[in-house]
């Protein structure tokens, strides 16, 4: 008793001297001190300072609060509560990240969630039709997005899937998709993927609401503390493992990269491997076949957590090896493991084999043709590789878990004294060391990895649970780590910038006319689809000099009452004195496209915009009318209008409008 307190005071002074080494190493990064922190060698994350440095206080906040919930959650050994705290400061956490780049976090999650660059798998569910044919050719389907999404073309049809699945599901259910889509549409009103005015369909309302499966990335990614503790209490201890799901919210990773959905892959993992414990230590099939089947479905998604397939294989022969005596297990004991899990493995990829003809080697080849193309250096990126990965875990908490492994590897060669949580320690380690020499990762490990760093949490919580005069009470000395920890978020999320959408907000207003109309502004009073109301208009007709074509110059103004779900067309008709259509016909999209209808809402305020018709007779005299419907450019449809004078029809008559004479007229 008389040397516990040294050690334990020896203990706490090493943990501030790591939590200095972490802060240390955040002012080198925010300072741009060492630019190598943020990679090289044809990857480097972007550094920038945050643009309003008072929007990181929410960040600052929330992961304050989780560090002080934490330690009164521990003191009173409350465990329901501090994983409740856990589970809800992952989703708040992510959002205040968002918010530190982006104040507008419901739409940069959006944005993200459709973009082609920054995600993908929405983007190629929308493209989904015939999902049979898709299936069978799932390979050039993937090659297709070489010039689209980096992230499709190394994609196994699970995540398009789990959209396309969505789409369909809230295609039945429109009451749902109806209240949901008007404000995404909104979000995107001028992009022409969404709204398709120009090269594409759009978006029906079911695709739009479908994004919130995406959306909802940073909650998800909460319920990963559930299986964490829960393996964290099978393999180490109960104070290791609240230790492990107070730290998982405050992983840089999991709060920097939503709505990318590596915390699934993590969730995932950890499934596989508490399944493959059980299954080890029961010694019965269907854990091990259940423990397969997670990994299934998770390679299914991606091939990104294929790593914890070799996890799984060294853990169980390690497992093996620690219990061959005291079970009396025979040498083909983890073979026969090894073939139930391989069993539940195969399962989603045989029915998928069986539905389309496909085999998942198809799948993984075409994979690497494109992931493989990037060629990094192998040499640099072996470190490189590492410290990105420690570097969006937390170096605070990555040195904690490598003193654990070297506690454990000095007693390796006694089995007698490990336990089956160091087994574990030391089989992520193993599986960590061949994912970085093998060379198949080519940057961004910090995001890509995450599936691993659950595992790491656990090494660092169990050297923290397994010291001296550390115990489920007094864990709170190791407030500095959890603190240092806090910090490298915060640094992190505001000095680098780890991921966009490429997509833009559209313009709040409509653009402003340069000149206004010289002749008297008439009412209207027209109202299309019972929202857009034109409410007055002007015009003239523009002699020709020479051999040129009159033109009709017309003026309209609008206001708007609701949202257009489609990016109608203006189609302008000149009417002759004589009550004959001249045409052609002018079809335009308002603003040249840069604010179409789709845009024009209740707070828009006076849309004005001009139009310039060419007449194609040279006699011009008298009143002259205009024809004026909105057409749906993708179906033809136009849309009804009802008059002043309350005549419905799919057309309006504008005018009269005449000639005025060249001098007279002041335009430009």
């Amino acid at each position: 008793m008389g040397q516990g307190k040294p050690q334990g005071r020896r203990l706490v002074f090493g943990f501030w001297g790591i939590s200095l080494l972490s802060i240390v190493w955040t002012i080198l990064l925010a300072l741009d001190l060492v630019p190598v922190l943020r990679g090289d060698y044809g990857w480097r994350w972007p550094y920038a300072k945050p643009d309003a440095p008072e929007r990181l206080l929410p960040l600052v906040g929330v992961a304050s609060l989780t560090l002080l919930w934490g330690l009164s959650t521990f003191r009173r050994q409350s465990t329901l509560w501090l994983l409740a705290g856990a589970f809800v400061a992952t989703p708040m956490i992510s959002l205040a990240s968002i918010y530190v780049v982006e104040p507008d976090v419901h739409f940069e999650l959006y944005a993200r969630t459709i973009s082609p660059g920054a995600t993908g798998w929405h983007y190629a569910a929308t493209d989904i039709d015939d999902l049979q044919s898709t299936l069978e050719r799932w390979p050039e389907f993937m090659d297709s997005y070489e010039d689209a999404s980096s992230h499709m073309t190394t994609s196994p049809p699970g995540l398009p899937l789990a959209y396309y699945a969505a789409i369909e599901t809230l295609g039945d259910h429109d009451w749902l998709s109806d209240e949901i889509a008007p404000g995404l549409r909104a979000d995107q009103c001028h992009n022409d993927r969404v709204v398709g005015w120009s090269l594409y369909e759009g978006y029906s309302d079911a695709e739009l609401t479908a994004a919130w499966l995406g959306m909802l990335m940073p909650l998800w990614a909460g319920f990963v503390v559930f299986p964490l503790y829960w393996l964290g209490v099978r393999l180490f201890s109960e104070t290791a493992a609240r230790a492990a799901a107070l730290w998982w919210p405050l992983v840089p990773s999991t709060a920097m990269f939503a709505p990318n959905p590596t915390p699934l892959y993590a969730l995932l993992g950890l499934v596989t491997i508490g399944l493959l414990y059980e299954g080890l230590r029961r010694n019965q099939r269907l854990w091990l076949v259940g423990s397969g089947m997670a990994m299934s479905v998770a390679t299914f998604m991606h091939f990104t957590p294929a790593p914890i397939i070799f996890l799984a294989g060294v853990y169980t022969l390690g497992y093996y090896w620690r219990h061959r005596t005291e079970r009396s297990l025979s040498v083909v004991w983890p073979v026969k493991q090894g073939l139930w899990f391989g069993l539940g493995l195969v399962t989603i990829w045989l029915v998928y084999f069986g539905v389309s003809g496909v085999t998942p080697f198809s799948i993984l080849q075409q994979s690497f043709e494109s992931h493989l193309a990037l060629k990094r250096p192998y040499v640099p990126w072996l470190w490189l590789h590492l410290n990105d990965f420690f570097m969006f875990t937390g170096w605070g908490l990555a040195l904690l878990a490598l003193a654990g492994v070297w506690r454990t590897s000095l007693r390796f060669c006694q089995p007698e004294q490990l336990g089956d949580g160091d087994v574990l320690v030391i089989s992520a380690t193993i599986t960590l060391i061949v994912m970085d020499i093998s060379g198949t990762t080519q940057g961004e490990s910090g995001r890509i990895w995450l599936f691993m760093s659950p595992f790491v949490l656990l090494a660092a919580a169990a050297y923290v649970a397994g010291r001296p005069n550390i115990g489920a009470r007094d864990l709170y000395s190791t407030t500095s780590i959890t603190l240092s920890q806090v910090i490298i978020l915060v640094v992190m999320v505001g000095f680098l910038r780890v991921m966009g959408s490429g997509l833009h907000k559209p313009p709040e207003k409509p653009p402003s006319l340069s000149n206004a109309p010289q002749t008297e502004v008439l009412a209207a009073n027209a109202v299309f689809g019972d929202v857009l109301v034109l409410e007055s208009f002007a015009g003239h007709i523009v002699p020709a000099p020479g051999e040129d074509q009159p033109t009709l110059a017309l003026w309209l103004n609008w206001r708007s009452t609701g949202q257009l779900d489609a990016p109608y067309y203006l189609a302008f008709l000149p009417v002759a004195p004589d009550g004959q259509a001249v045409p052609p016909a002018v079809v335009v999209q308002p603003f040249d496209g840069d604010y179409p209808v789709t845009c024009w809402l209740p707070g828009s305020g006076a849309i004005k915009d001009k139009y310039e018709i060419p007449l194609s007779v040279a006699d011009v005299e008298g009143d002259w009318w205009v024809s004026l419907a909105l057409v749906n450019g993708r179906t033809g449809e136009q849309l009804t209008v009802v008059d002043a004078l309350g005549n419905e029809d799919t057309q309006v008559g504008i005018g009269p409008i005449r000639l005025r004479a060249q001098e007279d007229l002041l335009l430009r």
